[in-house]
């Protein structure tokens, strides 16, 4: 079952991924794009989750701010992220193992000492011309080079909603919610809700709870 990680504790891998993904968002403005990377819920830092005794993962979204999806190519875009990330090393720190290029997100998992400690999903994101965003998918079932941009739907609010639902004391409701709904997830076998849909989804259910509209 899943319980939230202390933040002392994921303080250091924090640290770590955003001295990565800050040199990526720098190259990435040299080439053009305005991008922001943020931990799933965007500073929702205490919401880390841990599957008992398993190493944890932190869940960032990397956002393109100036451009729309159209002109952007997916799977362009997703290769030259993993290239990116792969070729990050420093010495006498941990090190990034080749990417893996699942569904929904690029995974990579970070060693310490030989050993794996936790890992990393970074989903990469952009908004339509209607305000919601697409997350990018690599559609591996249907073909190789299968890559769109999936709308996820009741996204345009998300981060307003979450900040009033905050600073109006509901933060802990939110809290149990999303780890109710991680571990639902989980014991039905369910891994096709990434962090950000469950993220979404506590959102407007919490929301719904309080406001009206």
């Amino acid at each position: 079952m899943y319980s939230y990680v202390p933040k002392n504790e994921s303080r250091r891998f924090r640290i770590f991924c955003s001295d990565k993904l800050n040199q990526l968002k720098q190259d990435l403005k040299n080439k053009g794009y305005e991008v922001d990377f943020y931990l799933v819920g965007s500073g929702m830092k205490n919401l880390v989750t841990r599957n008992e005794n398993e190493s944890f993962d932190l869940d960032y979204n990397i956002e393109f701010l100036n451009v729309s999806i159209s002109q952007l190519n997916p799977q362009e875009l997703k290769n030259y992220i993993m290239s990116f990330l792969n070729k990050i090393t420093v010495e006498n720190e941990p090190v990034f193992r080749n990417c893996q290029d699942s569904t929904s997100a690029i995974t990579s998992r970070l060693v310490f000492g030989g050993k794996l400690q936790f890992s990393f999903d970074v989903a990469i994101l952009a908004k339509n011309k209607d305000g919601d965003f697409c997350r990018l998918i690599h559609n591996k079932k249907a073909d190789e080079n299968s890559y769109h941009w999936d709308k996820i739907p009741k996204s345009k609010k998300v981060y307003k909603r979450f900040e009033k639902l905050k600073s109006a004391g509901h933060f802990n409701k939110l809290r149990d919610t999303y780890l109710d709904k991680k571990n639902f997830y989980l014991i039905h076998n369910d891994h096709y809700h990434s962090s950000f849909t469950i993220f979404k989804e506590t959102v407007n259910q919490t929301w719904s709870k309080y406001y009206r509209s």
